[in-house]
């Protein structure tokens, strides 16, 4: 802003003609307007991570009321661990990957520069948390009806169609919430095992040829491996053999007058 004064006074020897006080202004020297706050955008307000990384936070441009350049600061701060975003930028996301591995709750803000240095206000305060990691369980199948399970893929025999599964299950950062007795071949289907740490379930009706194995879950819905499988085989039909004498298989009770040659044919038709 300029200031001119004009005015009549005959003791400065100003020109008589001069009469008025006058102000006028130039626009090249207006004044400057702070750059509009940015918004908070992304991940939402109370972000969760669940595999231990900061994930990347991100606000809008809302630019400068005077058409200035603008530059944006975030920071987290108040929690656990804090950082900055370092020189002001350009950018309107930032990743404050010190905080990777550090799992706490934490809040953050930005504000915006611009070109002539005045600073809008912080932005709003949102919230994220960075959550360990979860292990998956495991889960072991010991014994069926009392047959000791000692490797995958185990063959097990049996003549009664009921059947008790038995085995343990385990969550090294948690609990276990149930485990699955998986069933496919002559059942077919899944069922909830009692018990969690020792579990087992008496599966009845079983026949033929089945592949049972566990699964297990824990309290936060991550579920374990299969466990080691067994090759279950249901046999309810006895073996039947044929007796041959001297080729005849038929026509007894007969007397022979020669060495009579016998020979036994076995067979077993797998039930179911």
């Amino acid at each position: 802003m300029f200031w001119g004064q004009k005015m009549n006074d005959s003791s400065t020897n100003l020109d008589d003609n001069i009469t008025s006080f006058e102000v006028f202004t130039d626009n090249r020297c207006g004044v400057n307007n702070p750059p509009n706050t940015p918004a908070t955008q992304n991940p939402s307000d109370y972000f969760t991570s669940p595999n231990g990384q900061v994930p990347t936070l991100c606000w809008s441009k809302p630019g400068d009321p005077d058409g200035d350049s603008v530059l944006f600061y975030a920071e987290v701060y108040g929690s656990a661990v804090n950082d900055n975003s370092g020189d002001w930028s350009d950018k309107n996301c930032w990743q404050p990957t010190k905080l990777n591995g550090q799992y706490y709750n934490y809040q953050w803000h930005v504000k915006a520069k611009d070109g002539r240095g005045l600073e809008s206000a912080w932005g709003s305060t949102w919230h994220f948390t960075i959550q360990q990691p979860n292990n998956p369980p495991s889960v072991a199948f010991t014994s069926a009806n009392g047959q000791s399970i000692s490797s995958n893929d185990q063959p097990v025999w049996g003549n009664t169609r009921d059947w008790t599964f038995v085995g343990t299950a385990s969550d090294s950062d948690g609990s276990v919430d149930h485990v699955q007795v998986v069933c496919s071949g002559g059942c077919g289907g899944e069922q909830r095992a009692n018990g969690t740490t020792n579990w087992s379930y008496l599966w009845s009706g079983l026949q033929g040829l089945n592949t049972i194995y566990a699964l297990a879950y824990d309290n936060k819905g991550a579920g374990s491996s299969p466990s080691n499988r067994i090759r279950l085989g249901v046999d309810q039909t006895a073996p039947a053999t044929i007796i041959d004498l001297n080729g005849a298989r038929t026509g007894w009770p007969q007397w022979f007058n020669v060495p009579v040659r016998i020979s036994l044919s076995a067979s077993d038709d797998f039930s179911g």
